[in-house]
């Protein structure tokens, strides 16, 4: 037994030596790996902006009530400071667009920022497009960044410290009217003037030379008064899931200036989902609402049932019974409700007594007492009178001739 267990802990042992010595000659290597946001950089998208100024000794504020801005009808910021505001906070302040150029005009420093649902927006940004005389239009082409997490390639330059500095903004409409700097990209269009007039063997070789290439200004910086006004199509770069590209960091510090306060008003009003499912597809949502409005059509009642049950339903045979006998009382067939009465009980007495309906009554009354105990009387009056009129006679005759088919 001793032998045994020595043998025992001894290849334990040696199992335990080999795992140890496998483990170590391991090499480990620890990766970190972005599966998405914490919940505070969800909730406040220049998170990592707001860290990133600070470096250079500036703030970024970001402004959550309008009680945090206005105040007797002027904007509470200071003149030396710059605001990134989000257009569609224009439709959820009153006045705020008169306000912001009046503080922009004593100095002030304004970012303009398109809203996703700029289209949306039109009638109440026509006030400030027209104070300002910057126009957004919509640009042929969805330039959205499919997927955060790779880098982008540039498709803007800016000078910085006396450096190029690359950066990639997202864009769905470009700055038209634009009477300050502009910030511009060139993009292929195609000309259709002449579209169709071509013979189609020649439609190859003339193809470069219909394309033609169309400066688009993404980024546009003007004078307003003592301050000065950037407009810009998305607030993507120096989010927290853009500023890591490419120079987006010195396009922040660019934007800022040399002001050393940042303020950042957001839109206080989400997107409802459906509208962000139409952005997403469009023609997802039509199907969608096209497929419940025929289901809809489909199971209302209109000229009937909407559908048909497959199933037959079965009707007791005691109620096909009840309404043949409503139906002949109220024409008038008492008389063929009694011979069916007849028939009915001389069918039941073949077995018992062949040819029975051919007995004479007397013979018939007599063994039909027999068979069912009831009195001679009661069963000649069954079998010779007719079905009462009254309604309570004529219940009580029913009855009887109840009582005499279930004796047999």
């Amino acid at each position: 037994m001793k032998a045994k267990n020595i043998l025992l802990s001894a290849l334990v042992l040696i199992l335990l030596s080999v795992i140890i010595f496998i483990a170590m000659s391991i090499k480990w290597e620890k990766v970190e790996q972005e599966i998405g946001l914490s919940s505070e950089a969800a909730s406040s998208p220049l998170l990592v902006a707001s860290e990133l100024v600070k470096l250079k000794g500036k703030t970024l504020t970001t402004l959550d009530s309008k009680y945090k801005l206005v105040e007797n009808n002027q904007l509470q910021l200071p003149i030396q400071s710059s605001l990134i505001l989000d257009e569609a906070s224009l439709k959820e302040y009153e006045s705020l667009d008169v306000r912001t150029l009046d503080w922009v005009t004593q100095g002030g420093h304004l970012i303009y920022v398109l809203s996703p649902r700029h289209e949306m927006l039109i009638n109440a940004l026509a006030n400030f497009q027209q104070m300002t005389g910057v126009v957004p239009s919509l640009v042929d082409g969805n330039k959205r960044r499919n997927n955060i997490l790779v880098t982008p390639t540039a498709n803007l330059e800016i000078e910085y410290a006396k450096e190029k500095a690359k950066i990639y903004t997202p864009y769905q409409y470009q700055f038209e009217q634009c009477s300050g700097t502009k910030y511009s990209v060139k993009i292929p269009i195609k000309d259709e003037a002449d579209e169709g007039t071509k013979p189609e063997q020649d439609s190859e070789k003339d193809s470069e030379q219909e394309q033609v290439n169309q400066d688009i200004t993404l980024i546009c910086e003007m004078q307003y008064g003592e301050g000065y006004i950037t407009f810009i199509p998305s607030i993507d770069p120096i989010s927290n899931m853009g500023i890591k590209h490419l120079d987006h960091g010195a396009y922040l510090y660019w934007l800022i200036g040399s002001n050393q306060d940042l303020y950042y008003l957001p839109s206080l009003v989400a997107p409802s989902w459906l509208y962000a499912l139409w952005q997403w597809s469009w023609l997802f949502v039509v199907l969608t609402i096209s497929s419940i409005a025929g289901l809809i059509w489909h199971l209302v009642v209109r000229d009937g049932r909407g559908i048909t049950p497959i199933e037959d339903k079965q009707t007791p045979f005691s109620i096909h019974i009840e309404a043949s006998g409503h139906f002949m009382f109220s024409n008038n067939h008492q008389a063929e409700v009694k011979q069916s009465l007849i028939n009915d009980l001389n069918k039941k007495l073949e077995a018992k007594i062949p040819h029975f309906k051919y007995l004479e009554l007397n013979k018939q009354i007599e063994a039909l007492a027999k068979l069912t105990n009831l009195e001679p009387q009661i069963i000649e009056k069954l079998l010779t009178s007719e079905i009462p009129q009254d309604s309570a006679e004529k219940i009580k005759f029913i009855k009887l001739f109840r009582t005499l088919r279930k004796s047999l």
